[in-house]
């Protein structure tokens, strides 16, 4: 009896975040569809991370975030000697790599917005690893990318980017936008106005302007929380944050999962989102099942992520000043709202169901 031609989708970096919540998406699909065709190895970090699928074959690799060199290894070499024993039909790489592997199709889903971080230099000082994982962008992670059938981007401002960074032709680039399902808590009422911001913590993330902007408010009222979905213990950037700003409403939530996630979005009134970097924002489109208010960056990234959301209004996310002056006006409810209108020029992948079609048509 003839096997199941292979699938291998490689993950080992994601821990957590709106990472974790793509490949769980990926993976639902897969199990479901296609399953039944082919068999599906998943190379990720730690399995107790995602969702379970008995269809899916989980391999571990616990060094994985341990060093660039042990994620250099992988990537370039231990892959390599698997693909060949494994023999893949295809190998989608969801982290933003492109593996030496040999298989009959080759495609990466690419979202970590490193590849255009500026201000090398501040960012040096306050996390030093940053440059080194943006080292990789511009130079290794580049090779090799042209053997990808596709190269899945998120927005229309990454497939500009990537077209001008590696020389790919549009044709070879797909924009595949995140959809997001709506997730089930209990309603909760609130005494007082709460703003919430969820990120991973790092520096481009810009907790600092959050935190500046609650200083100057504090001088306004004080009847207000921000709840910071971080535990304020991840690295040495966020715990100076916590010592240097001691404000009793500033609240630091470990994350904990997706169900205490939207359980703080439900929580909340307003959403501030100041991020510097992006590829979409995931935790936009989360808040913004809600049909609450969003004080976001004014930046492309969120311009495409919230297109033609009704009650969003951008700030200069380096001015505390202005953050501090929306969020007074959104605890006094007169915060006023920027219209965003937004159309796609040209087709854009839909599903899974659409991306693994055209990934798998010869």
């Amino acid at each position: 009896m003839n096997e199941k031609p292979l699938i291998v989708i490689s993950a080992v970096r994601y821990f957590r975040g709106g990472t974790i919540v793509i490949v769980d998406d990926c993976l639902e699909y897969v199990s479901k569809h296609l399953s039944q065709i082919y068999r599906i190895k998943v190379l990720v970090y730690q399995k107790e991370k995602f969702i379970h699928h008995d269809e899916i074959e989980f391999v571990e690799f616990p060094k994985a975030r341990h060093s660039l060199f042990f994620r250099l290894y992988y990537e370039y070499f231990l892959f390599k000697k698997l693909s060949a024993k494994w023999k893949p039909k295809l190998w989608l790489s969801l982290q933003d790599t492109t593996p030496n592997v040999t298989a009959e199709i080759q495609a990466v889903y690419f979202h970590n917005p490193l590849l255009i971080l500026k201000k090398l230099r501040k960012t040096v000082t306050i996390q030093p690893r940053l440059i080194g994982i943006w080292f990789l962008y511009k130079t290794i992670y580049k090779s090799g990318i042209t053997k990808n059938k596709y190269v899945v981007v998120q927005q229309k401002q990454w497939q500009d980017v990537l077209q001008k960074t590696y020389h790919l032709s549009a044709s070879k680039l797909l924009i595949f936008p995140p959809k997001i399902s709506p997730y089930p808590v209990e309603k909760t009422e609130t005494s007082i106005y709460t703003f919430i911001f969820s990120a991973t913590a790092l520096a481009h993330k810009n907790f600092k302007i959050v935190c500046e902007a609650c200083m100057l408010l504090n001088k306004k009222t004080d009847l207000y929380k921000v709840l910071l979905v971080i535990s304020g213990t991840e690295n040495k950037y966020i715990n100076k944050l916590k010592k240097q700003y001691k404000l009793p409403q500033l609240q630091f939530k470990k994350f904990s999962g997706r169900s205490d996630l939207f359980q703080y979005y439900n929580q909340s009134n307003c959403m501030i989102f100041p991020s510097l970097l992006e590829t979409w924002g995931l935790p936009l489109s989360e808040f913004a099942m809600q049909n609450k208010p969003i004080i976001c960056a004014n930046l492309p990234y969120a311009k495409e992520t919230l297109a033609n959301y009704e009650k969003v209004k951008f700030f200069n996310p380096y001015d505390a000043q202005e953050l501090e002056n929306y969020m007074f006006a959104a605890i006094n409810d007169k915060l006023s709202f920027d219209k965003n209108p937004f159309q796609y020029s040209q087709p854009v992948i839909q599903n899974w169901e659409e991306l693994f079609s055209k990934l798998l048509t010869e």
